[in-house]
């Protein structure tokens, strides 16, 4: 008699328990964050010793480099007591993470904010940040191709140059929109920067990303070492 229409079906011995959560594919894989911006700020700050100077920007993924630093800084004052990271930052948003965390020295850029864009800009800030000696200063740029990196604003890019100008070496993280595209308004040429650590796009394999780097650093007369997240 052929079974009745009401037996359940038999589980495939591969199929998850029905009563198992389904947990999405986050965290790491062999030890290696499967966040991209995460991914970005290692390689970014990959190099920082005890008593490095940092400048942030408010731009894209800045949140997750300060994260970063706060990280290594509570690592290096838990190793080096009194070893302390100078944080400098253009916009409010990295502050907030920054704000008490040991072993950060925080200094927050004064100036006016605007409409568009995150960081804090005009005379004040270029005032502050006359002041002050850089071991790195990190961009998070709106635009990235050949000719350098860009700002949304004018005021966003007199900041940007100077924190190139006072900083031993300059660093940006791109974001997928941005790369291989210009902004309004140029911060600083590619040739000035030591390092660009792009972010791929969701769903971006890796070697359509590297086309893309390339086809940035091919159109460069000099370009700084490109890197993927």
């Amino acid at each position: 008699m052929p079974p009745s229409s009401s037996t359940p079906p038999t589980a495939s011995p591969h199929a998850p328990h029905p009563t198992q959560p389904q947990h999405p594919t986050t965290g790491t894989v062999g030890g290696a964050s499967e966040d991209p911006w995460a991914r970005a700020a290692q390689v970014a700050l990959a190099d920082l010793s005890p008593g490095s100077a940092v400048l942030l920007t408010g731009g894209t993924g800045c949140l997750a480099l300060a994260h970063h630093l706060a990280r290594t800084a509570t690592t290096l004052a838990g190793r080096l007591p009194g070893a302390a990271l100078t944080v400098a930052v253009t916009a409010l948003a990295p502050a907030s993470v920054l704000a008490g965390v040991p072993g950060i020295r925080l200094i927050v850029l004064g100036g006016e904010a605007e409409a568009a864009g995150p960081d804090l800009v005009g005379p004040a800030a270029l005032a502050a940040l006359d002041d002050l000696h850089l071991d790195v200063a990190v961009l998070t740029p709106t635009g990235l191709d050949a000719r350098g990196a860009w700002a949304a604003t004018s005021a966003g890019s007199a900041l940007a140059a100077a924190a190139v100008a006072r900083a031993e070496r300059t660093v940006a993280v791109v974001a997928p929109t941005a790369l291989g595209r210009p902004g309004l308004v140029r911060a600083a040429p590619l040739s000035a920067l030591a390092r660009v650590v792009a972010v791929p796009a969701p769903g971006e394999d890796a070697a359509s990303l590297a086309y893309r780097l390339e086809a940035v650093r091919s159109g460069a007369p000099s370009a700084p070492v490109l890197v993927a997240a």
